[in-house]
């Protein structure tokens, strides 16, 4: 009588595991960011049951920074997992995340939308607060410029 419990139980497990992965999807997506030639963004994308849930490991290599003193550089920068959640009904991109953190006197932050969790468009900055010399990804004043802008896509 035992052995038949535990065969049942071990049965029921493995048809538990099987419904709850067979709804869940990972889209690992890859692109380039707008007029940056070796900047690139590269994150997976978790799909259940149709809605996308959340993105993670997401990378944001080699965006370019500008100072106030003219000086220019790039920087790379990760986040472990971001949750997505809804947006206003009508959304081109009803699926959207955002987030920052700030790691000494650098703050780095990355937002984006998908309808699907197949390709993400979003923005990614970079702050460097130095004393008396800012430098950003974004506009510095008289930068008309949209920076950090990327796509990417399902390889």
């Amino acid at each position: 009588m035992r052995s038949k419990v535990l065969g049942s139980v071990a049965v029921v497990s493995l048809v538990m595991t099987a419904a709850a992965v067979a709804g869940t999807t990972t889209n690992k997506l890859v692109g380039g960011i707008k007029d940056d030639a070796n900047g690139k963004v590269s994150m997976k994308i978790v799909v259940k049951d149709g809605r996308p849930v959340k993105a993670k490991n997401v990378k944001v290599s080699n965006l370019d920074y500008e100072c106030q003193d003219e000086t220019t550089g790039e920087r790379t920068f990760k986040f472990a997992k971001i949750a997505l959640r809804g947006t206003p009904v009508g959304s081109t991109n009803p699926y959207f995340f955002e987030t920052s953190v700030k790691n000494g006197n650098a703050t780095y932050q990355i937002s984006g939308g998908t309808t699907k969790g197949k390709q993400v468009e979003g923005q990614a900055s970079v702050r460097i607060d130095n004393p008396g010399n800012v430098c950003t990804s974004e506009n510095l004043p008289g930068d008309t410029t949209e920076n950090g802008l990327y796509t990417v896509k399902k390889r």
